[in-house]
C-alpha cells in the first residue's frame, strides 16, 4: 500500500505535489479510470466527505478511546482512515496490527487490534518528531515499518511517492538477496 493524501486536490496536483515521474502519472489516471465507480461511491458515502464505511464508523469511539490513552486524539480521522484502507472494518484485526506485536497476521480481536494500532501509530509519532519527518511519512510508516521514517529522515525528512516506491523496491532486492528476510515481506 503506498500512501497518498490527496485533499481536495486534483490527481495531476497530487502527482506534482508527491513528485511523480512521467509512469508514474500514466499509472496513477489509469487507476483513477479503472476504479472510477469504487472512488466515486467512497467519496461520497454521506459521511460528511471523509468517505468511511459505516463498519468504520462505527469503531470510531474505541479509536477515539485508545487515541485519547496515547495522546494523539487529533489523528483519529487518520486512524479511521488506515483501518477503512487496511480492512473496511470488516476483519477482527480491523488495523492489521498484530504484526506490530510480533504476532501472526489477523490474530487480534478488534478491540485490541484498535488499541495496538493506536499504540503503535503513536509510536510513529514521536519517532518522526525526533527524526524531522513529516505526518505523510507517518502514515506510510505505518505499513512500511518504523524503518521507513529513518529512510526518509536521510532522503530530506518529507514523504513522497517516489521515496516510498524506491524504499519499497530497495526492501524487494534486499529480501531476494537475503532469503531469510523473506517473511517481513510487505
Amino acid at each position: 500500500i503506498l500512501h497518498i493524501r490527496v485533499g481536495g486536490l486534483s490527481a495531476d496536483q497530487a502527482a506534482d505535489k508527491y513528485h511523480f515521474t512521467k509512469s508514474q502519472r500514466v499509472m496513477l489516471h489509469e487507476l483513477l479510470e479503472d476504479y472510477r465507480d469504487e472512488l466515486s461511491e467512497l467519496l461520497g458515502s454521506g459521511t460528511g466527505g471523509k468517505g468511511f464505511s459505516a463498519a468504520v464508523l462505527a469503531l470510531r469511539e474505541l479509536v477515539e478511546k485508545y487515541a485519547a490513552m496515547y495522546g494523539i486524539s487529533n489523528y483519529v480521522d487518520t486512524l479511521l482512515a488506515i483501518i477503512e484502507v487496511e480492512s473496511g472494518g470488516r476483519l477482527e484485526d480491523v488495523m492489521q496490527s498484530s504484526e506490530s506485536m510480533g504476532l501472526p497476521p489477523n490474530s487480534l480481536s478488534k478491540e485490541a487490534s484498535i488499541n495496538q494500532g493506536c499504540k503503535y501509530f503513536s509510536q510513529l509519532v514521536r519517532k518522526a518528531k525526533n527524526l524531522g519527518c513529516d505526518e505523510d511519512s507517518v502514515i506510510q510508516a505505518y505499513n512500511y515499518g518504523s524503518g521507513f521514517l529513518d529512510f526518509v529522515a536521510s532522503h530530506g525528512k518529507k514523504y513522497s511517492f517516489a521515496a516510498a516506491f524506491r524504499r519499497r523496491e530497495g526492501d524487494v532486492q534486499e529480501r531476494d538477496l537475503h532469503p531469510e528476510k523473506r517473511r517481513l515481506a510487505l
